[in-house]
């Protein structure tokens, strides 16, 4: 019993440090890591709170040749950066590539087409990729999928205020159409 109240324990803390790290620390530095860039996104997830049940999670997937990804862009035991409707700003470190998107999930069921979207991951450099708004649709097994680009109204400003480091103006927008 001891040992699965300390797994529990271990678990509920590495769950709550994932959840508040969407970003690399704020001390990161471009080029401090060869062979990988960073992204920067902001995402607003619509009706999740007021449809579906507690505890959904809402991840994207993308690949680069054979190495695929996914991050979570909306659990709701994540804090939200962002206000009415909820959303995360993110600030990742990946290898540089030419990178696919590919679907959104929503606790297991997949957005109906795949995304088919392309960005690009320049090595020593940041990109910024957009906000994406997903709606979860009525039936909590389906999203629709937007992407805005919200870099000179928001995200320009979070992505200043916790990456000391970087000045925004050498991000790149790549604005996922």
């Amino acid at each position: 019993m001891k040992r699965i109240l300390v797994l529990v324990a271990a678990l509920a803390l590495a769950s709550a440090s994932c959840s508040g790290a969407h970003s690399v620390p704020g001390s990161y530095r471009l080029g401090a890591n060869p062979g990988t860039g960073l992204v920067v996104l902001s995402t607003r997830i619509h009706k999740v709170r007021e449809v579906c049940r507690t505890g959904s999670s809402v991840s994207v997937g993308f690949s680069s040749g054979p190495r695929s990804h996914s991050l979570d862009i909306g659990g709701l035991f994540a804090a939200a950066d962002l206000e009415d409707p909820p959303g995360y700003f993110f600030v990742r470190e990946l290898p540089a590539g030419t990178y696919t998107l590919d679907y959104i999930e929503m606790d297991g069921s997949r957005s109906p087409k795949p995304l088919d979207r392309s960005f690009r991951v320049i090595e020593g450099k940041a990109v910024y990729l957009g906000e994406f708004r997903v709606t979860v649709l009525p039936s909590c097994r389906e999203v629709t999928f937007a992407v805005t680009d919200r870099w000179l109204t928001q995200d320009r400003q979070l992505f200043a205020s916790r990456m000391a480091n970087i000045d925004p103006q050498v991000v790149e927008n790549q604005t996922i159409p």
